[in-house]
């Protein structure tokens, strides 16, 4: 059995956390028997990285994508796999949303000067990275201080459906 979830998370773009920060039960597995990927290393992005992949090496890998798309500093995915580029160049259009009123009712996403927004696709085959993951969303929602669009959550209320 495969486990797939995503999550959006719409925030004020700020620098993210370090690559360690998403799913650390990925970056410790067995004695770093696993691939990571993106521009998250590269000098100069201050933090504004924006995408990453991360891999355990086995039979049936577990696997996480992130990509950012932020409104006003374009930086480009540059090892984005080609079914998680288009997923992130789809991420523009809930710019459009926030302009055309969809979020007027959260106040969160009304008070953000800086639109950024962070696809966290995963998939795995085991129900403890499947936890890891969900806590590193509410960890990303709460560094973030944003909101995820699916159901309008902010960290707290993900706690309590998700975690808790």
């Amino acid at each position: 059995m495969l486990i797939k979830s995503q999550f959006i998370v719409y925030y004020n773009d700020t620098p993210l956390p370090e690559e360690s920060f998403f799913c650390p039960s990925l970056w410790n597995f067995k004695d770093g028997d696993f691939d990571s990927d993106g521009d998250f290393y590269h000098n100069g992005h201050e933090g504004y990285w924006s995408d990453l992949e991360i891999s355990t090496r086995e039979e049936i890998p577990t696997k996480l994508n992130i990509g950012v798309f932020r409104e006003f500093k374009p930086i480009g995915p540059a090892h984005v796999p080609v079914n998680i580029l288009l997923e992130v160049s789809d991420l523009e259009r809930f710019f459009e949303y926030r302009k055309a009123g969809r979020y007027e009712n959260c106040a969160i996403i009304s008070n953000i000067q800086y639109p950024a927004i962070c696809l966290l696709d995963f998939i795995t085959p085991s129900v403890e990275f499947y936890k890891d993951f969900l806590t590193t969303v509410h960890a990303f929602l709460k560094f973030s201080k944003g909101v995820e669009l699916e159901y309008l959550y902010c960290e707290e209320q993900f706690y309590e459906k998700f975690i808790k």
